[in-house]
Formats: C-alpha cells, structure tokens, sequence
C-alpha cells in the first residue's frame, strides 16, 4: 500500500472540481491552501459527503471524521492533511451482511441513529420539531460540517459503506430515510 499523501489528496480534490472551480474563475494551480470549498460554493452538504467518500473510495481507505475540526473540513489544506495522517486501510467489502452476526431491524437502527444525532448535534430532549420525518439539513439540525460525522458513523456502527452512487439516487434526508438505507444496505436489497 503506497503511502498517502496530502498533496495527493490536494491533488485528487483539485481534479474533482476543476470544472467547479473553473466555473468560479480560478484554475487548479492558483487554489490557496486555505480555499473554503464550501464557503466559495464549490461543494454543498451533499458535496462534502460525497467528496469525503470519493476520498475513500480513490485511497482505498477508511476516515474517522469525528476527530476532525469540523471548522476545517472544507478547508482545502486541512482537510488533505487530515486524509494523509489519519487514514485506515478500507475495510473491504461491508455491504449487507453483518460483522458481528446480528441482524437490524428498522427500530433498533431508528433508535441508534436517531441517539447519535441527537447527541452530537446537540438536540434537545423536548424538541418537539425532531422526529424520524424531519428534514434534518432543511430544518437545521446537520449542516456542511457535520455530514462527515454522520456518514463515519453509519459505516462504523452499521459495517456499511455509502457511496456517492448511494447519495446521488437515495433519499437519505430523514432518520427514517437514513434508517431504511441502513437496513437495505445491510440485508443485501440495496
């Protein structure tokens, strides 16, 4: 396995949105290391997601992103930085059976992801707006800097892995929704 980088990872993510970036006035080679992919419009919080993922998928690896500042996520330089030093070998193939031989059922993962966002979005026990049906980036309650948390953790908790085919054609916006996509994964359906 060759050793990663964070100019690779500069690299790869400049390449990605070259025709973004072109479009913003700017070629690959004059980016400052600070650039804000976000804050100039060049991703969106799908865009991060998928980004994180393409990072994953072009490295053969696996990111942690909850010891990330989630301030420096899209930040071009911190970001490759973070890939180069805190990258796992990819866990393989983790789509639909279980690792540890228990099944799910849609209430058990409803209940987890349902917990985690509660707790690491900061979400009040008596909010009555927070449901399985809510939008949870229309509504507020996950922005551009937490999707990388979330999606570690359904790959972590779940032994899944989400793709950028996944985000691009399944609705993944609702704790219903992320929950459905959990347990299809995991079953094999999807």
């Amino acid at each position: 396995m060759s050793v990663i980088t964070a100019q690779n990872v500069r690299e790869f993510i400049l390449k990605k949105f070259e025709p973004a970036l072109r479009d913003h006035g700017m070629s690959v080679d004059k980016v400052p290391e600070d650039f804000d992919l976000f804050a100039e419009g060049i991703v969106d919080s799908m865009g991060v997601l998928n980004m994180i993922t393409d990072v994953e998928t072009e490295f053969g690896i696996t990111l942690d992103m909850e010891k990330l500042d989630a301030e420096q996520l899209t930040i071009l330089s911190a970001f490759s930085k973070y890939v180069a030093e805190n990258n796992q070998p990819g866990a393989g193939a983790t789509n639909g059976s279980s690792t540890n031989g228990h099944s799910l059922n849609l209430e058990t993962v409803q209940t987890d992801m349902r917990n985690f966002i509660r707790q690491n979005y900061s979400i009040a026990a008596d909010d009555g707006d927070f449901t399985d049906d809510v939008h949870l980036y229309s509504a507020g309650y996950i922005d551009q800097m937490g999707i990388g948390n979330l999606k570690s953790f359904i790959e972590s908790k779940f032994a899944i892995q989400v793709t950028p085919a996944d985000l691009s054609t399944r609705p993944m916006n609702t704790v219903r929704e992320l929950s459905e996509f959990v347990v299809k994964r995991r079953t094999g359906e999807i």
